[in-house]
């Protein structure tokens, strides 16, 4: 993998850089990806003419719904192309419009994330960051979370991924008022459980079946790996439905857990992987009972 980033300030500038990186993938063969607000895709569109139908053209908007559920759907992309048979992907894309610092956060977490979910893919990313809109904390972080900038090469700053998203995942805050439920007797009194109490509590059934489907992930980890049963907590708070699952193990500190795609079927971490995709989001922390793993619906 090759992850580059280009800091610029005029539209003549992105399309100057981005538009050779694009038509270079096209002459080499590759699948060529763009990830861009609509008036940056009508931009880079013209700029490639003809060769543009060459080109695979993704609105921003629709893309980045979440981190979690971009980096799924890329691993998804990546490995479908290279299956296709494609020898290499190129892909030009920008972040989308970040409006609070939880989202600066997440997604600065995300970019550094990239480093390590697809360092055995063949692709090379192209990261824009526009200076007129990307606040300048998140164009500071950029400048870490990329091994390469364009226009210098090799980047003396990059820092190590995980240092990045421990630095930019806040710290969970207690949440009262939980009760305990019954998960010592197997999945089905869990799931039972929790259909039970996220109905009572309005959820409908795609929340549900995420829920059921991450806790009994974190579970199964819990007796894998831990020992198991771990106490399992749930209830509301700040209108959202929320599940904590305590293991009496050792617990780890891993800030990469659960975000990096499996990469073959039964890869340790995959559980964590199906909750963070399940949920609105996923938390860990230590406790004193051991390690405590939060799903938010």
């Amino acid at each position: 993998m090759r992850h580059e980033l280009l800091l610029y300030a005029q539209d003549d500038t992105l399309v100057d850089v981005a538009a050779p990186f694009l038509k270079d993938g096209l002459a080499a063969g590759d699948a060529v990806v763009t990830v861009l607000d609509t008036r940056k895709l009508d931009l880079l569109h013209a700029a490639l003419g003809a060769q543009a139908k060459g080109v695979a053209w993704i609105d921003v908007a629709s893309h980045y719904t979440r981190p979690e559920a971009a980096v799924a759907d890329y691993d998804a992309r990546l490995r479908a192309l290279v299956g296709d048979g494609v020898p290499h992907v190129r892909l030009f894309g920008e972040l989308p419009p970040l409006r609070s610092e939880a989202q600066c956060d997440a997604w600065i977490a995300y970019d550094a994330i990239l480093n390590r979910a697809f360092d055995h893919h063949p692709v090379s990313v192209l990261c824009g960051y526009d200076r007129r809109a990307v606040p300048e904390r998140v164009l500071g972080a950029a400048r870490t979370s990329h091994p390469v900038v364009h226009g210098h090469g090799l980047n003396d700053a990059f820092a190590d991924p995980a240092a990045i998203v421990r630095a930019h995942t806040p710290e969970p805050e207690p949440v009262p008022g939980l009760r305990t439920i019954p998960a010592g007797d197997g999945a089905r009194a869990l799931r039972r459980a929790l259909v039970a109490a996220m109905t009572a509590a309005g959820l409908g059934p795609r929340a549900i079946g995420g829920m059921v489907l991450a806790a009994n992930e974190v579970v199964a980890n819990a007796y894998r790996y831990a020992g198991g049963p771990p106490e399992v907590r749930a209830g509301s708070a700040d209108g959202r439905f929320v599940c904590e699952i305590t293991d009496s193990g050792t617990g780890f500190d891993d800030p990469l857990a659960g975000h990096l795609p499996p990469r073959a079927r039964g890869d340790r971490g995959a559980g964590l992987w199906i909750a963070r995709q399940s949920t609105s989001r996923l938390e860990m922390f230590r406790s004193e009972g051991g390690q405590t793993i939060r799903l938010w619906a």
